[in-house]
């Protein structure tokens, strides 16, 4: 793994303006690694304009899975300036940017989403958004004695036991995220339902101690309502 330093973030100025990053450079010649990121914004420099990095100095770049708005940014190069190496980032229109398939090797499972209705149409992470339905995490109400998520205990070791307390009968989407914003587990069933998190991934690996996002979304025949609370691991 390389080090990220020196990160200048500019859309706009006389030298180094990127969608993403205006310079990016290590100071100890490491690697900097960018994996599976994109940009979307208008770019103007006097010198040195990147759709989606203005200037890359003092290490060596490589790009994963990036892309640039060619369409937005205004601009036909991803990258401004490279002192070393070759690094690749692909440039699409506006349109093609919108669509899933556009992100090879994305994961629009557990990591990405996408909606017409949401970030304008571009891909956004999962942890700002519910499981389902796009129901932003900023919009959920945080829990409380009368309706909302239930924890058995709010801090656990071995298995964390969930119910969802709703104003009418509901059906229930349940999602956990780390601190990383990645869903570790998804449920879906009845408010009369307990779900019953064994404190492993999506992958089956068990999860690092820490607190992790619990989100739900019920819908009703009068409603969707969506809650919030939080449980943490420690063994």
């Amino acid at each position: 793994m390389g080090l990220v330093v020196n990160i200048k973030l500019n859309n706009a100025g006389s030298v180094y303006a990127g969608g993403l990053i205006g310079q990016v450079g290590s100071n100890f010649g490491d690697n900097v690694n960018i994996k599976q990121a994109y940009s979307s914004g208008a770019v103007s420099a006097d010198t040195y304009p990147g759709g989606f990095i203005g200037a890359s100095s003092f290490g060596t770049l490589n790009l994963d899975g990036c892309y640039f708005d060619m369409t937005a940014s205004r601009q036909s190069k991803g990258i401004g300036m490279v002192e070393t190496g070759n690094p690749a980032v692909a440039q699409k229109s506006s349109q093609e940017m919108k669509q899933q398939n556009t992100y090879v090797n994305w994961d629009f499972a557990n990591v990405w989403g996408t909606s017409s209705g949401a970030n304008n149409g571009y891909p956004y992470l999962l942890w700002s958004h519910s499981s389902q339905n796009n129901t932003p995490i900023c919009e959920a109400k945080k829990s409380n004695h009368k309706h909302g998520i239930l924890l058995e205990k709010s801090v656990v070791s071995q298995v964390a036991r969930i119910n969802v307390k709703t104003p009418e009968q509901a059906q229930i989407n349940l999602a956990i995220y780390d601190n990383t914003g990645n869903v570790v587990f998804k449920a879906s069933g009845r408010n009369t339902d307990t779900f019953v998190w064994n404190l492993t991934n999506l992958a089956g690996r068990t999860v690092a101690n820490g607190s992790y996002l619990v989100v739900a979304e019920a819908k009703g025949a009068k409603g969707t309502y969506a809650y919030s609370a939080k449980v943490g691991v420690k063994r």
